[in-house]
């Protein structure tokens, strides 16, 4: 259900950042806009609620002990409304408090208010604040290498340690990116790596990000000569090839587009026309889309996958006794949708991420 208040709208702009991004400059920049605009710029701190809610006492922890103190009560806090999103009715009941008291103060004022969340660190979170805020809620993700982040990070860890940056600094910073990325595949726990793509708007941290906050407001207020720029206009041709696709497991579109912003060529993954092109409604001919013959065969593939490697765990008599008396389909069966489904989300990407830590460990110099 959509809030709604007398007078000028009410905004809100939640915030995604990784961990060690510095959103200070962003929320510089949102301010600035903001209050040309006649729009008060309301911060709400994600942590401070948090700390609050959980009685967490921070000013005695180093750096890193803070961030993983709150990342825990954060995730105490899912698990208790057993969602994702348990931490934006923090952010909700504090946006419902703050209103109250500056809409008083401001009744013969004609500035709107912009409440400002930094930062939401879970998926669902986005989603509750869209069904709560309707369309005066925007998530803007701010980017920044990891380099950076790591630098930054580490000498906060080293400050709040009163010493210079050590290498150890430097581990414990990168200890704490990991732990911000992605905790867990519960869906209860700190998950940024799936919260950052959900963001109506994305900007970099550093030179033009200025020019970027300044488009993205003036595009709320409705500037009407603001036009797409060539990659968001590739990005709509893109995203408008892919609703071309019928295909079980998800639908990709892409599309080429040379530096003039002529369109070359788009495509999606779907199974091609004979003789040449794709299927579109009404188009006679065989149609063997997977939604016709009622079949994923990148599923089946999956599957077929997963059975070997059981078959080869069997083998090896990797298998408790309670795994070793099911059949090779039901274990397949549970790994891919039923109780053990939680351990194999995302299992390449956290190969992947496994892999380049390794490798970023032996790049470094002793």
């Amino acid at each position: 259900m959509t809030e709604l208040t007398l007078g000028r709208p009410n905004l809100v702009f939640g915030l995604v950042g990784a961990a060690g991004t510095d959103l200070g400059a962003i929320k510089s920049q949102l301010k600035a806009q903001l209050a040309s605009f006649e729009y008060k710029f309301v911060e709400i701190k994600l942590s401070q609620q948090i700390a609050g809610f959980c009685k967490i006492d921070t000013k005695k922890l180093p750096e890193d002990g803070r961030i993983t103190a709150l990342m825990d009560g954060g995730d105490k806090i899912r698990a208790l409304a057993k969602n994702g999103d348990g931490v934006s009715y923090l952010a909700i009941a504090a946006i419902r408090t703050l209103r109250s008291t500056l809409e008083t103060k401001a009744a013969q004022s004609p500035a709107g208010l912009a409440f400002v969340i930094d930062s939401l660190k879970n998926p669902e979170e986005i989603k509750t604040l869209r069904r709560v805020y309707g369309d005066n809620f925007y998530v803007i993700s701010v980017y920044s290498k990891e380099p950076d982040r790591e630098a930054r990070l580490a000498n906060k860890v080293a400050t709040s340690c009163q010493s210079t940056v050590r290498q150890d600094h430097k581990d414990r910073a990168q200890n704490v990116i990991q732990q911000d990325l992605k905790r867990g595949n519960s869906g209860l726990t700190q998950n940024v790596e799936n919260t950052f793509p959900k963001a109506d708007f994305f900007v970099s941290v550093g030179e033009g990000s200025s020019d970027q906050i300044k488009r993205f407001i003036e595009l709320i207020f409705g500037e009407p000569f603001i036009t797409p720029t060539l990659p968001e206009y590739a990005m709509s041709l893109a995203r408008t090839a892919a609703l071309r696709s019928c295909d079980l497991s998800r639908q990709v579109g892409a599309a080429i587009v040379n530096d003039d912003g002529a369109i070359l060529s788009t495509g999606c993954n779907d199974v091609p026309y004979p003789g040449g092109g794709m299927f579109f409604e009404g188009r006679q001919g065989n149609d063997n889309r997977d939604h016709v013959i009622k079949s994923d065969p990148n599923f089946s593939e999956i599957s077929d996958v997963f059975s070997e490697i059981v078959e080869a765990f069997r083998g090896a008599q990797l298998f408790d006794d309670d795994v070793e008396k099911l059949d090779d389909t039901e274990i397949v069966r549970r790994l891919l949708h039923g109780e053990w489904r939680e351990h194999m989300v995302d299992a390449s990407a956290e190969s992947d991420r496994v892999r380049a830590r390794r490798s970023c460990r032996n790049a470094r110099p002793e």
